[in-house]
C-alpha cells in the first residue's frame, strides 16, 4: 500500500527526533565527562577517605598485627629483668632409717638463694635486638595497611567503573523500548520490516542481561568493599558521580627518594638488619663469662641421746656465700661460642643482601607503576578527545545520510552503539587510570597524587 507523502513524514519525524534525543543524550553525557563539577572529585576523595579510616579502625587483619605488635613489645620488656633467682631447701645427712620422710632425725637443713647475672652489656644487647622486632611488627603492620588501603580504593573505582555502564544501559534500555514502539507503528502502516523489529527486541533482551550481570557485580564488590572496611556487609553504597580524571594533580619529584623512606617493606627490613646486628652484638659477647651468687643459710641440728659438739660455741648455724661463673672458652664449650658467633655475622650479612636486594625490587615496580600510569592516562586522553569526537561524528554522519535517504536507519543504530561501546571504552579507562594512580601511591609508600582542583595538599 502506497501511503501519501505526509503520512511517511509522519512516521518518520517521530523516529528522526527520537534520535536527535539520543544524540543530545549522548553529547551531554560526553561533556559532563570532560567538565564535570568539582564537588565529585571532592565526594569521590571523602568517599575512599572514609572507607579507609574504617578499614584502618575495623579490619581484623590489622587488629591482628596490632596484637602482634604488643607482643613484641612485651617481650623486648621482659629483657629489661633479670631471671627469677632460685630459693631452695635440703635436707642433709638423714639417716636411712628415715626413709622416705627426709626432714625425720635430719641433722642439717640448708636454705639458699641463688641469683644468675649476665655479663654487663649482654641484657641491653639482647633488648636492642628484641626492640627492633617491634619495629618490624609495626612495618608489617603499615604494610599490610597500605595493602588492605590500595584494596579498598581499587573496588570502590570498579564500583565506579560499574555506575557508569549502568547510567549507559538505562539510557540504551530507554532507546531500544522507544525504538521497538515506534518500529510496530511503523511496521502497522507498512513502512516497516519485522526483522527491524525482531532485531530491536534481541538488542533489547541481550542490554537487559547486562543489566542483571552488572547488579550482580555491584553487589559483589559493596560486600566485597564493605568487608575490607570492616562494616556490615549489607551496607548500601551510594551511586558514584563522574569525575575528570585530568583534573587529578600528580606528584613525580623524587619519587624513589620517598619510596626508600616511606616504604613500610623498606623500613622492616632495615629493622631486621638492626635486630640481626643486635643478634650478632649478642653473639660476640657469648665469650665473656655470666656469673652467679649463692648465699646459704645452714641450720644444724644436735644429735639425739648425745651432746652437742659445738654447744660451748653458742649457735651451732652457719651461713656461706659462693660465688661462681661460666667458662665459654672451655674446651669442650668454646666452639658452641664460635659457631653462634659465626651464625650471626651471616645472618646480618644476609639480611643486608636482602636490603639492597629490596631496593632494587622497590624500584624496579615503581619504574612499572609509573609507566602504567602514563600509559593509562594516555589512553583517557585519546579516548575522550579523539576516539569519542570521532565516534560523534560518524553518528552525525549517518543521521545525514539516513535524512536523504540514503541509508538504512539500521546503520543509525549501528553509529549509536558505537558511539555507546566507545563511552564505554572512556569510563574503562577512567578506572583504570585510577587504579594506576592507586598502585603508584602503593609503591611509593605515601601519597602522590591528590583530586582537589587546587593540586596536592
Amino acid at each position: 500500500m502506497k501511503l501519501p507523502l505526509y503520512q511517511k513524514a509522519t512516521m518518520v519525524i517521530p523516529m528522526f527526533a527520537l534520535v536527535m534525543n539520543l544524540t543530545l543524550v549522548v553529547s551531554a553525557q560526553v561533556s559532563m565527562e570532560q567538565k564535570p563539577p568539582d564537588a565529585s572529585l571532592t565526594l569521590l576523595e571523602t568517599t575512599v577517605s572514609d572507607l579507609v579510616n574504617d578499614a584502618r579502625e575495623h579490619n581484623i587483619s590489622l587488629q591482628s598485627k596490632m596484637r602482634a605488635i604488643e607482643v613484641a613489645h612485651f617481650q623486648a620488656q621482659k629483657l629489661s629483668y633479670l631471671d627469677p633467682p632460685t630459693f631452695a631447701i635440703e635436707a642433709m645427712n638423714t639417716p636411712l632409717s628415715s626413709f622416705p620422710n627426709p626432714f625425720k632425725d635430719r641433722m642439717e637443713m640448708d636454705y639458699s638463694l641463688q641469683q644468675m647475672f649476665m655479663f654487663p652489656g649482654k641484657l641491653h644487647a639482647m633488648k636492642h635486638a628484641e626492640l627492633a622486632k617491634v619495629d618490624m611488627a609495626s612495618m608489617e603492620k603499615s604494610s599490610l595497611e597500605q595493602e588492605i588501603i590500595l584494596q579498598v580504593k581499587q573496588t570502590v573505582y570498579d564500583i565506579y567503573l560499574i555506575d557508569r555502564q549502568l547510567k549507559i544501559n538505562a539510557a540504551s534500555q530507554k532507546l531500544y523500548s522507544d525504538l521497538v514502539g515506534i518500529s510496530r507503528k511503523q511496521y502497522e502502516v507498512g513502512m516497516g520490516k519485522q526483522a527491524e523489529i525482531l532485531r530491536l527486541q534481541t538488542q533489547a533482551l541481550v542490554v537487559e542481561k547486562n543489566l542483571i550481570a552488572l547488579m550482580s557485580k555491584r553487589e559483589a564488590m559493596v560486600s566485597m568493599l564493605n568487608g575490607l572496611a570492616g562494616r556490615d556487609l549489607n551496607t548500601a553504597f551510594p551511586s558514584l558521580p563522574e569525575i575528570d580524571p585530568l583534573k587529578i594533580q600528580i606528584d613525580t619529584m623524587r619519587l624513589i627518594d620517598k619510596a626508600m623512606a616511606y616504604r613500610p617493606e623498606i623500613r622492616a627490613m632495615i629493622a631486621q638488619t638492626r635486630m640481626k646486628q643486635g643478634e650478632s652484638d649478642v653473639a660476640k659477647l657469648s665469650w665473656l663469662p655470666d656469673f652467679m651468687i649463692k648465699a646459704t643459710y645452714q641450720n644444724i641440728a644436735a644429735p639425739k641421746g648425745g651432746t652437742d659438739s659445738m654447744a660451748g660455741r653458742g649457735n651451732p648455724d652457719t651461713w656461706s656465700l659462693m660465688f661462681g661463673f661460666t667458662i665459654p672458652e672451655a674446651p669442650w664449650s668454646f666452639r658452641k661460642a664460635s659457631t653462634a658467633e659465626k651464625q650471626a655475622q651471616s645472618s646480618y650479612s644476609g639480611s643486608m643482601s636482602d636490603l639492597e636486594q629490596m631496593k632494587v625490587m622497590i624500584k624496579t615496580s615503581l619504574s612499572k607503576a609509573l609507566l602504567e600510569v602514563a600509559s593509562s592516562k594516555q589512553q583517557v586522553l585519546i579516548t575522550a578527545t579523539r576516539i569519542i569526537p570521532l565516534a560523534h561524528q560518524t553518528l552525525d554522519a549517518a543521521f545525514a545520510t539516513y535524512r536523504s535517504g540514503g541509508e538504512e536507519f539500521v546503520m543509525v543504530l549501528d553509529a549509536e552503539k558505537m558511539l555507546l561501546m566507545t563511552q564505554d571504552d572512556y569510563h574503562m579507562h577512567v578506572m583504570k587510570y585510577l587504579s594506576a594512580l592507586a598502585q603508584l601511591e602503593r609503591e611509593v609508600g605515601s601519597t602522590v597524587y591528590s583530586i582537589h582542583k587546587d593540586g596536592l595538599q
